[in-house]
C-alpha cells in the first residue's frame, strides 16, 4: 500500500505471471522503478490495467501507459442493486437450508413448534454484549435415543411460507443496514458467510478418511466435531453470525473510534466497539414482532434461545482480532483445550468482563469437549 498510487492496481511478479499464463498479458505493465517492500526487500512489481485485448497494439508504447493512472470504474447503481438482490437471495437460500435441518430435528424429536408462550430473554439493563462472553458454550451431548429418532431428510421439508417471507425480509433489511464502506460492506459479509458455510461443511460432513475402513456413525461425527455435526442450531447460528457480524460497521477501526471519542465508543466502553454494535443491531431487529415465525423456526424453547444468544455473542465478538486482551484469552483457552504442555500458572490479562474459569479449576470431561467446541466455533468465524 505504501508503494501504490491512487486509482491504480499494483501487484507482485507472481500475480503478473499468473495473469500472463491466463492469457491476460495485455493487462500487465511492468513498473519502471524497483520498490522496497517490507519483509521482502527490493522487488520488481507491475501495474494491472484490465482492458480488452484489442486495446493493445504491437506498436504501442507500453511504458508510456505506466505514467497514466488507470481510470476509476463508475458503478451503475442498478447493477449494484441487482448484485445485492442476488446476494440476498443466496444468503436466504443458505440459511433456509440450515433452518430445514433444525425443523427436521424438531419433527423427529417431537418438539412443540408452536408453544403457547414464545420464549423471551430479558437482557440485563446497562450491560453490554462483551459482558456476556463466556469461556464455555455448552452444546447438547450425544443422546443415542434421540439421535436414533432422526429419520427425516431435511431436503424434503418445506418451510412455512411465513418463515420464508420473514427470513427474506430480515436478510434484505440487514443488507440495507450495511453501510457503503469500501470493505466492511454487505458483499464482504456475504463472502464471510460463504467461507464460513464452506468451512463448516468440512467439519460436519462425513469423511471416511477419519474412520479407516468403517463408515462413520453419528456418534463418530459427534465426537470428531466436538458436537457441532449433530447440532443444527449451532450450525445455523455460525452462518447467521457470519452474515450479521459487520452490520452498521462505521468503516473505520475500533482504535479510530476510540481515538475520536465517538458516541459509539463511549456506549461500549471503548472495547470491541463495532462488533458489539453489530450484535445489538442484529439482535434488536430479530426480536422485532414481525419476525415471530422466523424466531420460532430458529429456537422453540427457552433453553435453545439462551444458547442461541450465547453463541451469537461469543461468535461475533470473536471477530475482533485486534483486541490484545481477548486475543490472549483465546490463545490461552486454545492451549488449555488442545495442548498437553499447558501451564496452569501462565499469566492472563484481566479484562473485567469475560467470564473465565478459575485457573486451577479442573475441567470435567463434558466441559473439556464443550471448551474445544467453543474454540473451534470462534476460530472458524
Amino acid at each position: 500500500e505504501s508503494n501504490g498510487q491512487v486509482g491504480r492496481i499494483h501487484c507482485t511478479g507472481a500475480t503478473a505471471k499468473l495473469l500472463v499464463e491466463a492469457g491476460k498479458s495485455h493487462w500487465v505493465n511492468e513498473r519502471e522503478d524497483i520498490i522496497s517492500a517490507k519483509g521482502k526487500g527490493e522487488i520488481q512489481t507491475y501495474w494491472i490495467a484490465p482492458r480488452a485485448s484489442g486495446d493493445t497494439h504491437e506498436d504501442e508504447d507500453v511504458d508510456s501507459e505506466v505514467d497514466e493512472p488507470c481510470p476509476l470504474r463508475v458503478f451503475d447503481l442498478s447493477i449494484q442493486s441487482s448484485r445485492q438482490n442476488r446476494l440476498v437471495n443466496w444468503n436466504v437460500e443458505v440459511l433456509s437450508s440450515l433452518l430445514r435441518q433444525i425443523a427436521a430435528v424438531h419433527i423427529d424429536t417431537g418438539v412443540n413448534l408452536k408453544p403457547k408462550e414464545s420464549p423471551s430473554l430479558r437482557l440485563r439493563e446497562g450491560s453490554t454484549a462483551l459482558n456476556e462472553v463466556t469461556e464455555i458454550i455448552r452444546l447438547p451431548g450425544f443422546d443415542e435415543s434421540k439421535i436414533g429418532l432422526l429419520k427425516t431428510d431435511p431436503e424434503t421439508i418445506e418451510l412455512n411460507e411465513l418463515v420464508q417471507s420473514e427470513l427474506k425480509d430480515y436478510v434484505t433489511t440487514i443488507a440495507s443496514m450495511y453501510q457503503p464502506n469500501s470493505f466492511h460492506n454487505f458483499e464482504h459479509a456475504s463472502h464471510v458467510t460463504q467461507s464460513t458455510s464452506k468451512l463448516l461443511k468440512r467439519i460436519v460432513m462425513s469423511d471416511n478418511d477419519h474412520a479407516s475402513d468403517k463408515e462413520l456413525t453419528k456418534e463418530d461425527l459427534h465426537t470428531y466435531s466436538h458436537g457441532l455435526a449433530t447440532d443444527p442450531l449451532t450450525q445455523f447460528t455460525l452462518v447467521f453470525c457470519a452474515l450479521i457480524h459487520d452490520v452498521d460497521h462505521p468503516g473505520v477501526s475500533n482504535f479510530q473510534l476510540v481515538a475520536e471519542k465517538t458516541t459509539l465508543a463511549r456506549v461500549y466502553n471503548n472495547k470491541s466497539v463495532a462488533e458489539q454494535n453489530s450484535v445489538d443491531i442484529a439482535w434488536d431487529l430479530l426480536m422485532d414482532e414481525r419476525y415471530s415465525h422466523l424466531r420460532s423456526a430458529i429456537y422453540c424453547n427457552q433453553k435453545e434461545l439462551v444458547r442461541f444468544r450465547q453463541m451469537m455473542v461469543n461468535i461475533v465478538l470473536a471477530t475482533d482480532i485486534f483486541d490484545k486482551d481477548m486475543k490472549a484469552i483465546r490463545e490461552r483457552r486454545w492451549a488449555k483445550a488442545f495442548s498437553d504442555g499447558f501451564e496452569e500458572g501462565a499469566p492472563l490479562p484481566v479484562t473485567g468482563s469475560v467470564q473465565e474459569r478459575v485457573r486451577d479449576s479442573p475441567l470435567s470431561e463434558i466441559d473439556g469437549i464443550n471448551l474445544k467446541a467453543t474454540i473451534v466455533i470462534e476460530h472458524l468465524i
